[in-house]
């Protein structure tokens, strides 16, 4: 899934600190193989996950501040939450 794909890359990518988009703390935190992961944002098109696997992605994206987009919110894709001052 593109939009998956989207939220998993960051424009820091050769920093050396971990962070819980990587695809090994993604992984780790959704139960599903780095290979998987890599495969699905490699996908042009719709990705063949499973429905957990996509659910347990979706999950761990959402924890980590993620919003997906629907179509009818003017074209489907994601963003990053808006941090909320306390």
């Amino acid at each position: 899934m593109a939009e998956m794909r989207a939220a998993h890359q960051r424009p820091d990518e050769g920093r050396p600190r971990a962070h819980p988009l990587e695809r090994p703390a993604l992984a780790n935190a959704s139960a599903v193989g780095v290979t998987t992961i890599r495969r699905a944002e490699l996908t042009a098109s719709e990705t063949k996950l499973t429905r957990v696997n996509d659910h347990a992605i979706r999950r761990v994206l959402e924890e980590a501040g993620v919003e997906f987009i629907d179509a009818e919110g003017g074209g489907a894709g994601v963003r990053l939450r808006e941090a909320k001052n306390s």
